[in-house]
C-alpha cells in the first residue's frame, strides 16, 4: 500500500468519524459501518449516477494530490504527506471538538429533549414527530453560514463546523 493509499484511507477515516459524530453516534455499531461507506461512495460519485467511474477516482486522486502537494512542484515528498495528514487530523479534531460544544450546550435531560419531540402531547413520540425536528440543521441554517436558503452545501456545513 503506497503512502497516498494510506493517507486516502487516513483523509476516508476522518471523514467517517465527523459523519458518525454528527449524527450523534457515540460509536460505530456494524450495521451503521454500511451508511459510513454509502456517504463515502456519494462523496466520490462526482455525477451522482450511483456508479463509481475510474475517471471518477481518478479525479478524486488528483484532487487529492494538489491538497498534498503544497508547493506545487508536481511531486509529493513524505514531508507534505506528514504535513496534509497531520493537517487533515487537526481539522478533524477541531470539527469534532465543535460539535461536542454544540452537544455540551445542549443541557436538557431526556425527559426535555422526549417533550420537545412530543409535539401533541400524546406521551409517544411518532415518526413524523421525530423527523420533523432537526435542531443541528436549524442552528447551522440560521447561523449565518447558510446563504442559499435552499438548504446547507457541504462547503457551508463545514464551515459552520470550522468556526471559533
Amino acid at each position: 500500500m503506497s503512502v497516498i493509499d494510506r493517507v486516502v484511507i487516513a483523509v476516508a477515516s476522518g471523514i467517517i468519524v465527523l459523519v458518525i459524530f454528527v449524527l450523534g453516534a457515540l460509536a460505530a455499531p456494524a450495521q451503521d459501518l454500511g451508511f459510513v461507506a454509502g456517504a463515502v461512495f456519494n462523496r466520490l460519485d462526482s455525477n451522482g449516477d450511483g456508479i463509481l467511474s475510474k475517471e471518477e477516482v481518478t479525479s478524486a486522486r488528483e484532487q487529492m494530490f494538489d491538497r498534498i502537494d503544497t508547493d506545487r512542484d508536481g511531486i509529493i515528498t513524505l514531508a507534505e504527506i506528514e504535513a496534509a495528514k497531520a493537517k487533515a487530523q487537526e481539522r478533524q479534531l477541531r470539527r469534532l471538538a465543535r460539535i461536542a460544544a454544540l452537544r455540551a450546550k445542549e443541557s436538557r435531560t431526556p425527559s426535555e429533549r422526549f417533550a420537545a419531540l412530543d409535539q401533541n402531547h400524546d406521551g409517544k413520540v411518532s415518526r413524523q414527530e421525530f423527523v420533523s425536528m432537526s435542531p443541528w440543521f436549524d442552528r447551522i441554517a440560521t447561523s449565518g453560514v447558510a446563504k442559499s436558503g435552499q438548504g446547507i452545501s457541504e462547503a457551508e456545513f463545514a464551515a459552520f463546523l470550522d468556526a471559533k
